[in-house]
């Protein structure tokens, strides 16, 4: 495989954002593209990375193959090429990943040691979800700010002038409204029941990761709350289980 990027900062992110929710996981790489579909340890948390071959500079692949990675350590790796304007991922080994990072006018070499780690597929299924919404990231780090601040959880309420979400903690409970003039797109609007709650610590790693214009929210009692949102790269999925 060879893919190049001048995009390096999205590689990056979205890695260090995965870094807080995965200990190892599998590159899926064919001709089409790179991603990752995983739970976590735990399982109640689903993580799903796409990048096509079209959002990529240069991209070939021959054949489908599958590569583990340690995701904490890949970041750290990552994070060293802060300021690039250019990445390049080479796999000829299926043991090792040169990472080729250039900029500022130097250019960094790093070998990455592959894993041989291989996981069953995990696809999500396709759900008609009752509420979801797009709304500007500023607004969802700012909302995810407030109730993560004094609360563990938190439960999503349709009401008639926008969305109420009720966070709680072992001392306190907190209401905030978000009207509907906050949300840029309402695709469906049939919340009859409350959904949750989730782990506000989870939705707080997908606040951080978010680094876009937008974000997607989709909700339905009893099933997981999924966060979307596109990247230079591609598309990152989010979706936390509610809490027991």
């Amino acid at each position: 495989m060879f893919a190049r990027t001048t995009n390096p900062e999205s590689l990056r992110q979205s890695f260090e954002a995965l870094s807080s929710l995965l200990v190892d996981t599998t590159l899926r790489i064919s001709p089409m593209g790179l991603d990752i579909r995983q739970l976590d340890s735990t399982g109640s948390t689903f993580v799903a990375l796409s990048f096509p071959i079209h959002k990529w500079d240069e991209f070939s692949c021959l054949k489908h193959g599958h590569y583990g990675v340690n995701v904490l350590s890949f970041a750290k790796v990552l994070k060293t090429t802060k300021g690039s304007k250019e990445l390049r991922l080479v796999i000829d080994d299926p043991a090792k990943m040169k990472i080729v990072a250039t900029g500022g006018g130097t250019t960094v070499y790093h070998t990455v040691n592959l894993l041989d780690f291989k996981l069953s597929d995990v696809t999500p299924p396709d759900i008609d979800y009752p509420l979801e919404i797009d709304l500007h990231t500023k607004t969802f780090k700012r909302l995810v700010g407030d109730l993560g601040s004094l609360a563990d959880q938190v439960t999503i309420h349709q009401q008639e002038n926008g969305l109420e979400f009720v966070a709680s903690g072992p001392f306190t409970e907190q209401r905030v409204l978000l009207p509907q003039g906050e949300f840029l797109a309402f695709m469906n609007d049939e919340l009859t029941s409350p959904a949750g709650p989730y782990s506000l610590r989870v939705i707080s790693l997908f606040a951080k990761a978010a680094n876009n214009d937008l974000v997607r929210l989709k909700a339905k009692p009893g099933l997981p709350l999924v966060f979307e949102y596109t990247t230079p790269l591609g598309g990152i999925l989010f979706a936390t289980s509610p809490v027991a």
